[in-house]
């Protein structure tokens, strides 16, 4: 055997130094990194032009993200741990095609729920943009979750609100774009879980409202308005129960319009009449009719499914009201949801939904999601979905007019 030169004895110096430093780093600190990919072909058809639309899309089944994690032990049964969701897009990048207004992230890249904790015997606590417990309990009532056939999309039937009313009074999350309806997350909060104890465990968040501040720019004293939420959910085998109630109310000053963000983009329409560029601003997070001066508004949901044998059962229940006189949202909604898995790797999947709209708009709608997964492997599947939703029921031709349906076919990854 020859011995080893000086440049090999150095080069297996540079590699042992390195193995230390990482090892050291590992003592310390574990980081992962895991993810999500979701893309296929979506199209849709309704009686209004405006309303097609066929492309390669993202995130008909799930959400393309990449997920960030890290933890530290720091004795005694406690530790520390952060993480960070980084959703993206791999169909269009950014500020392409006709979405030159939409440059949604201001300050971080990281658009999703993110957080940093301490957790141990007695719970844990997150700080940051943890996400909601109603968000949680959505994916206990149904199997499509966020996405096609759950009725829970932000392009989708407005579940927790009135057909009439978009956001009122969920507070904006970094990166996202108008909530339409949904609780996800909320900045700058406090959540507190539960341990499991018999089955049973629950979460408390808050968010400090802010109602003295008279602006709504981005800067950091900006108007909040406050929440407070509180779950409670068991599991036990095949059962599993949640009931999770959200409240949002605004101060003196209430934040009405979200936050706006100023972009410069080129328009045809501009270009073509003085060649220059057209300020866009593109405003999301708190709909533009959100809470007036201390108004407030109110969520729930009951979740739970059953499994027996490979069929899975779920139901949820939700409620959205606004308090204080203001009565843009006063909705009910029921749906019905099964999953049954054929084989290894085929599972087929239906979901209904009602929308019950209490007000004196009485746009009720109405959504039908079908759906299938064919594992590719055990990271790789690829999935069919149907959705029929009808946002209103109440035009006066009668039923199904107005009725948008959408397919898509594509394949989801996980890493």
């Amino acid at each position: 055997r020859r011995p080893y030169s000086t440049l090999e004895k150095l080069e297996m110096k540079k590699t042992l130094v390195a193995l230390a430093a990482v090892s050291a780093v590992s003592a310390f600190a574990q980081v992962t990194l895991t993810g999500n990919v979701d893309v296929g072909y979506r199209a849709r058809t309704a009686e209004a032009a405006t309303d097609k639309v066929a492309r390669v899309q993202v995130n008909n089944t799930s959400t393309t993200a990449f997920f960030f994690s890290g933890t530290e032990e720091l004795g005694g049964g406690m530790k520390a741990s952060f993480f960070a969701e980084l959703d993206w897009n791999p169909t269009q990048s950014q500020a392409t095609g006709g979405d030159a207004g939409a440059q949604y992230y201001v300050g971080t890249p990281f658009n999703g729920e993110q957080s940093l904790g301490l957790e141990g015997t007695w719970g844990k606590i997150r700080i940051g943009s943890p996400n909601s417990a109603i968000l949680e309990a959505n994916g206990q009532a149904q199997p499509f979750g966020t996405a096609l056939g759950g009725g829970y999309m932000n392009t989708g039937v407005n579940r927790l609100g009135s057909a009439a009313s978009t956001a009122y009074g969920i507070n904006q999350y970094v990166g996202g774009v108008e909530a339409a309806g949904r609780v996800i997350r909320y900045e700058r909060s406090v959540r507190y879980d539960l341990p499991l104890i018999n089955g049973f465990t629950g979460s408390y968040l808050f968010a400090a409202q802010n109602g003295n501040q008279t602006t709504t720019s981005t800067a950091a004293n900006a108007n909040n308005n406050g929440v407070n939420e509180y779950s409670l959910k068991y599991s036990n085998g095949p059962l599993n129960v949640m009931y999770a109630k959200t409240k949002v109310a605004a101060g003196a000053n209430a934040q009405t319009s979200g936050v706006s963000i100023v972009s410069t983009a080129a328009s045809s329409a501009v270009a073509n009449s003085v060649a220059a560029a057209q300020t866009i601003t593109s405003s999301f997070g708190t709909a533009t009719a959100g809470l007036g001066a201390n108004q407030s508004v109110s969520y729930s949901f009951l979740a739970g499914n059953y499994t027996w044998k490979d069929f899975t059962f779920y139901a949820g229940y939700t409620t959205g009201k606004t308090d204080d006189g203001l009565t843009a949202v006063d909705a009910t909604s029921t749906n019905y949801a099964v999953k049954y898995q054929v084989n290894g790797v085929l599972s087929v999947a239906a979901n209904t939904l009602k929308v019950k709209d209490q007000t004196s708009s009485a746009k009720d709608a109405s959504l039908l999601g079908l759906g299938l997964d064919y594992g590719l492997s055990k990271r790789t599947t690829a999935y069919y979905r149907f959705e029929s939703a009808d946002k209103d029921k109440s035009t006066a031709t009668g039923n199904g007019v107005g009725v948008i349906k959408t397919q898509a076919i594509g394949l989801r990854h996980t890493f």
